[in-house]
């Protein structure tokens, strides 16, 4: 990862350099730029007419291998087209093909564009450059990959813009490697324990914040019965987590966000087959959103009071499993039949949902998980689905998506989704009776909404997109994705509670 003093900007290139180095440095040293031996350029259609066997089409690239240096022209396609996620990815592609160069340090000049603000382009390229750079090797005896060199300097040659900019699109980017690391790392290391003690961790790190943590015997003793019981076949216990930051003491508006955290699902009883299972750490996806989420909206002094939570298990097979049949019953006081214990998440999160409703209230609240396989039937791995009961909210969440290429594609909530979710000997069933496979993940919504009551609420299941099995979109690295974090920071910013 980029820190502070490794990424440097510089403005104006093509004008008289030095006094343009001297005014807008943000670090100030004596050497001239460029520096580097890796100069990477980026040029619409219509400035790369000069370039040998070179467009400037989107994601086009050519390599010029010349003494002591290198030059690579990365096209961004017609002016009219570019927008702020086709500079992102183009930055990220640009830098992922640079760490086969095995250079530490690489120039980017970028042109003008004059249907973007600066400001804009500016952001999209400091996220771009942190989230490209961003590397999982804790666990690597050898950190020196034989195919390519990790960057640790980038310098910017661009328009102006200002160290707020950059702080705050470093700010946001690192709050996604965040995330990415929590997700990333082992199901023995990030257990439901860990998860609360990160969170104490950001509480105590910065002002007007709190944290409350429920333990396996709270748990029990307030009735979360989903919860205990998802949690009891594991010898890592089960918590309810709850982080509280008051950016905006004279409002009354609160919003809420609730996280998934099953550290590993083996399925319960209902096990999962080989070739499922392995990847069954990120399950705990949407909890690491929310406490990402936590520590970017802190850091960057969001004006919103916000509640992030966190319903933490780890769904493993022991002697005091939930059994497929039993019944349980939930936090709300409304009684739920298991019909699969690999339908696991929307229990932990009933729980959440409906504490977080009577505790606090929010004007919005909002739900992150890896909820369903059938999402990623529907949708695939680039687009996460999104349910609600609030127009106005899914409208916002959807535009925050465009904005920040986090995107979500709404789904339908109809009357009848919920009335598959009835159960015969218990209120509901943590399966629809529709039939296997049939709408599951709009069904698993379904029962969500039983627990938020009138809030407005959204579920947003992001079971495609929180793991890439390839990476994707130059900036986006395979495993740990970090969706979510982007996306609700805009939200937060953007819209009103």
């Amino acid at each position: 990862m980029l820190f502070e003093d490794d990424l440097r900007v510089f403005h104006d290139f093509k004008n008289d350099f030095y006094k343009w180095m001297e005014k807008y440095m943000l670090k100030i040293e004596k050497t001239l730029l460029p520096r580097t031996s890796v100069h990477i350029f980026f040029l619409t259609k219509d400035q790369a007419n000069d370039v040998e066997h070179f467009t400037g089409d989107y994601k086009e690239s050519v390599v010029f291998y010349k003494k002591n240096q290198i030059e690579m022209y990365v096209g961004l396609g017609i002016p009219k087209e570019i927008d702020l996620e086709k500079i992102r990815t183009s930055v990220g592609l640009a830098l992922s093909k640079a760490k086969t160069f095995k250079k530490d340090e690489v120039s980017l000049f970028f042109p003008k564009l004059s249907l973007l603000q600066p400001k804009d382009i500016s952001q999209a390229f400091v996220e771009a450059t942190v989230l490209s750079t961003y590397v999982f090797d804790k666990y690597k005896s050898d950190q020196k990959s034989e195919g390519f060199k990790n960057i640790e300097k980038v310098e910017y040659v661009g328009e102006e813009f200002s160290s707020e900019v950059l702080e705050y699109a470093r700010v946001l980017a690192e709050g996604t490697c965040y995330t990415r690391d929590l997700v990333n790392d082992m199901a023995h290391v990030v257990t439901p324990v860990y998860l609360a003690e990160k969170a104490k961790e950001l509480a105590s790190a910065h002002k007007n914040c709190e944290v409350t943590i429920f333990d396996e015997k709270e748990i029990d003793e307030k009735g979360m019965g989903l919860l205990k019981a998802v949690g009891q076949g594991s010898n890592y216990p089960p918590r309810l987590i709850v982080l509280e930051y008051k950016g905006a003491p004279e409002s009354k508006d609160i919003r809420a966000v609730v996280g998934k955290g099953i550290t590993f699902d083996s399925g319960g009883l209902n096990l999962k087959p080989s070739g499922h299972i392995e990847s069954m750490r990120y399950d705990m996806a949407g909890a690491a959103v929310s406490l990402g989420l936590f520590k970017t909206a802190v850091e960057l002094g969001l004006k919103v009071n916000l509640v992030c939570a966190v319903a933490t298990a780890c769904n493993s097979i022991g002697s005091k499993s939930y059994f497929p049949g039993d019944i349980y019953k939930s936090y709300s006081g409304k009684t739920v039949q298991i019909k699969n214990t690999d339908a696991e998440g929307r229990l932990v999160l009933a729980d959440a949902l409906t504490y977080v409703c009577e505790k606090y209230n929010p004007t919005q609240l909002v739900d992150l998980a890896t909820l369903t396989g059938a999402i990623v039937v529907c949708l695939g791995n680039n687009i996460a689905g999104l349910f609600a009961n609030d127009d106005q909210l899914a409208k916002n969440l959807f535009e925050s998506g465009e904005n920040t290429g986090e995107r979500l594609w709404r789904l339908p909530l109809y009357k009848e989704y919920s009335e598959a979710m009835k159960g015969d000997l218990a209120d509901l069933n943590n399966l629809s009776n529709i039939g296997k496979g049939a709408a599951g993940s709009i069904t698993a919504a379904a029962f969500l909404q039983e627990f938020v009551k009138d809030t407005a609420w959204a579920h947003i299941d992001i079971a495609g997109v929180a793991n890439s099995s390839k990476g994707g979109n130059g900036y986006i690295p395979k495993h740990a994705t970090g969706f979510g974090v982007r996306l609700l920071i805009n939200w937060l910013e953007k819209y009103d509670g």
